[in-house]
């Protein structure tokens, strides 16, 4: 867990974390350069499987989660946020289902500032099969609620320094065939606040980001077998906007997007073609 002046909502993610978890497991929270009461608080936390690191200055989000990969040696690692909050069968649902995957994610509750229920994720499973092609419409997978095994952490070489550490080590992992679910259970109160360090949607379509580029390009191409100017379908993917893209090589993805959507299961299709419904020319 990585935190940057986590108060208020500090406290109450510490504990729901610890309670979801299993008793033989550790946290580790980096404090990454906070100058409020989150030093304080943590050095008050009396449960002996709570580590804390203090950094004076801030290194950034993926500076901080390769440090808090290095600081540990567990066979499997989680990740969680200092705003939100873990629902108590998480990591035992999580555990579960890595026994068939390397990479868990599930579904979330989001909430707002005061805790409050405010919309459904999106519903239902996404199959290993599935999740690649998912990655090519945005990020559908919450950072939070990963759950995987150290070994496929440490073959991705870890986060990168993009404009979405998360979604780019996705999009590297799904070209790596590595096994990657979602399930249709919420783990997690995902709360939406105007702190955040970051947000999703029209900022990841309009950032210049070539390492983020490249990552979507590389998958678009071995997924898709997509050629031409794949940022700016990168762009267009996630911002649903597809007047960004030029027609004929936007409809030529979308061509070989629904020939490979069409080798899925039913119920698979079927969450594919309700992220499809969104754009204009789909």
């Amino acid at each position: 867990m990585p935190v940057k002046n986590g108060l208020p909502y500090l406290p109450r993610a510490v504990r729901s974390t610890l309670q979801a978890m299993p008793r033989d497991s550790e946290l580790v929270i980096l404090n990454d350069g906070s100058d409020d009461g989150t030093p304080e608080y943590l050095e008050s936390v009396t449960d002996r499987r709570v580590k804390a690191i203090h950094h004076q200055a801030s290194g950034g989000v993926a500076k901080g989660l390769n440090f808090l990969l290095a600081s540990t040696d567990s066979e499997h690692v989680a990740r969680m946020d200092a705003d939100d909050l873990c629902l108590p069968w998480r990591f035992a649902l999580q555990e579960a289902n890595l026994r068939s995957a390397e990479m868990v994610f599930s579904s979330v509750i989001f909430m707002n500032s005061r805790g409050l229920p405010v919309r459904p994720d999106l519903p239902g499973r996404i199959a290993p099969d599935a999740t690649p092609l998912h990655l090519l419409l945005g990020n559908v997978l919450v950072h939070p609620t990963l759950y995987a095994t150290r070994q496929i952490m440490d073959d991705m070489g870890g986060y990168r320094a993009t404009a979405a550490e998360d979604y780019d080590l996705w999009l590297r992992a799904a070209r790596k065939g590595a096994r990657m679910v979602r399930t249709a259970e919420p783990v997690l109160m995902y709360r939406r606040h105007g702190k955040q360090a970051t947000t999703t949607g029209g900022w990841l379509a309009k950032a210049d980001d070539p390492l983020l580029d490249e990552s979507y390009g590389q998958l678009a191409r071995d997924a898709c077998g997509c050629l031409g100017d794949t940022r700016t379908l990168r762009r267009s993917s996630v911002s649903g906007q597809a007047e960004r893209a030029d027609p004929q090589e936007w409809r030529s993805f979308l061509s070989q997007f629904r020939a490979k959507a069409r080798l899925l299961r039913p119920a698979q299709r079927a969450l594919i073609n309700l992220r499809l419904s969104r754009f204009q020319h789909a």
